[in-house]
């Protein structure tokens, strides 16, 4: 425990975030392990008293603590951690394991966030009122590589990630929109999530900001609007809110503009997808957001698509969710790209090459890889946290895993430029062993009826592989179908068999799309308009 105190604390001073964060998740791992195996067998629970639990919410934000009072606020949790050993008190251990964790997530977050500075507004810069600035996207489709571009795997190993952009249903799936009006007051936010047939609203959440305080919860993902909130504060047109009341009108950023304006802004986002898609939904979302933002208040760098991949990365660290760079990549560019990192570059930096697809594997393609939803949003809700944890302990398991999958995205590159189907259904099908191993035994990350459903479909002959997309544990399932089977083909096979969820199935038609995130101005006499879906090319 010595070693780990002295280490996490001197790393921490010099600023080497990337090794103190690794030593704290090894320590909350042993602090979770130890609760197990106690719990097994003296299970004692002890109230909740304990010297160390104010200083507990100074780990979230470790790299911020002044470096004179790095070791007192460590002492105290390591004072606890000996006290839960002492007194063989599970519950507490358990907490002191979910506070380390969060501190080494916090200390990754140091690594990849660039700073927020706050921008200087040209109000002659500013869209017209009446204009809708919209921005629009295609949804991603992972094919190999994926938990390579998760940080700090991204920098500690390097990554690679064979992706596409694809439409649904012949639309981009994702959408966000701005415009500045004199009817609205301080900034009104909207989530809403649409049916891809008709546009129909079927759920939507609507938050009104007056001050900086109204957005304090933007750490939260399960606040309402908190992608959109963390979108002001990434793009430096919100300080991070103090957490207290302030009579300091220009620490509201862009509401003071507003105020003095006399007009509002309205953001809003719109998914054409079901929840916990595992198609890049959030991140792809978030590019959308700000580069709709960014435009409408005439910030030139949001037109810049490979700084937006940054500004989602440093988004999605503010708002907890620990995200990688593949998701945005997968949306903003069009097509066939590998994204790759570079190990030992911090703050970490994406390249992206994209690729052309013969027209003759580009209509098979078309025909062949097929998209469906199987009933079942992500409900395993720790696999993010199993997969660092494994990577922490860096067994020569893992490290192998995360060097197939590194090449086995350049591997699905070359297999679709020669058209082999029949090797891209064996690489997808690795792939997805690959992602099980990362997520580890009990994740939940492949549903018993999701298995009966690829073992079925695989041995009947009707696909050549298939996958979870994105993290898996539910969402959307990939499948590369044999040449000459249909989704007709599929239904007809699954048919034939009980309980295995077939009901629960929603097809959807998936083409590759050439076209990435674009952006154009629309009317606001219109709040809504499906067309702004389709491709534009």
């Amino acid at each position: 425990m010595l070693m780990f105190q002295e280490l996490i604390v001197s790393k921490v001073k010099d600023g080497a975030y990337d090794i103190s964060s690794r030593s704290l998740m090894l320590l909350g791992d042993l602090c979770r392990n130890l609760s197990t195996m106690l719990r097994r067998h003296c299970s004692t629970e002890h109230a909740p008293k304990n010297d160390a639990f104010p200083y507990f919410d100074s780990l979230r934000s470790l790299s911020d603590v002044p470096s004179e009072d790095c070791d007192i606020f460590m002492k105290h949790i390591f004072n606890a951690i000996e006290s839960a050993l002492y007194l063989s008190d599970t519950a507490l251990l358990s907490k002191c394991s979910s506070y380390l964790e969060e501190a080494a997530f916090s200390l990754t977050a140091s690594c990849v966030v660039t700073t927020f500075p706050s921008v200087q507004f040209d109000y002659r810069k500013f869209m017209p009122l009446g204009k809708w600035v919209v921005s629009s996207a295609p949804a991603r489709v992972d094919l190999s590589g994926g938990w390579s571009d998760t940080p700090p795997i991204s920098y500690e190993f390097g990554g690679a990630v064979a992706c596409l952009a694809v439409t649904l249903c012949n639309r981009k799936p994702l959408s966000a929109r701005c415009r500045l009006a004199s009817d609205i007051s301080g900034i009104k936010l909207t989530v809403e999530n649409r049916d891809i047939d008709n546009g129909e609203i079927k759920e939507i959440d609507t938050v009104y900001i007056e001050t900086a305080n109204d957005m304090s919860d933007f750490r939260d993902p399960l606040a309402k609007c908190a992608l959109l909130k963390c979108a002001f504060i990434a793009l430096g047109t919100i300080p991070i809110p103090p957490g207290n009341s302030s009579n300091n009108e220009t620490e509201d950023g862009i509401l003071y503009t507003l105020r003095k304006m006399q007009i509002g802004l309205e953001l809003v986002s719109t998914s054409l997808l079901p929840h916990g898609s595992g198609l890049g939904t959030s991140s792809i979302l978030a590019a959308c957001i700000l580069s709709s933002l960014g435009r409408c208040l005439g910030l030139e760098s949001m037109t810049d698509k490979h700084a937006l991949i940054g500004k989602v990365l440093n988004l999605e660290q503010l708002l907890s969710t620990a995200g990688g760079w593949q998701d945005q990549v997968g949306g903003i560019y069009g097509g066939l790209k590998l994204c790759t990192a570079d190990k030992n570059v911090i703050p970490v930096h994406v390249d992206v090459e994209q690729y052309e697809i013969p027209d003759k594997a580009l209509t098979d393609f078309n025909e062949r890889l097929v998209l469906a939803y199987s009933g079942q949003p992500r409900l395993a809700k720790n696999i993010l946290q199993n997969v660092l944890r494994q990577w922490a302990k860096r067994s020569p398991d893992i490290v192998k895993n995360v060097h197939d999958l590194v090449n086995g995205a350049r591997q699905c590159i070359t297999s679709i430029q020669r058209n082999n189907f029949k090797e891209l259904g064996t690489l997808l099908k690795t792939y997805w062993a690959q992602k099980k191993i990362m997520a580890g035994e009990n994740s939940g990350v492949e549903p018993i009826g999701i298995k009966r459903i690829f073992d079925l479909l695989s041995s009947e002959g009707v696909t050549e592989g298939h996958a979870l997309a994105g993290a898996g544990g539910g969402g959307f399932m990939t499948l590369i179908l044999c040449k000459g089977m249909t989704i007709e083909d599929a239904n007809n096979v699954l048919d034939n068999y009980e309980n295995i969820g077939r009901e629960s199935l929603k097809w959807y038609t998936c083409k590759l799309c050439s076209e990435g995130l674009e952006s154009f101005t629309a009317d606001d006499s219109s709040s809504f308009n499906i067309d702004w879906h389709d491709i534009k090319a």
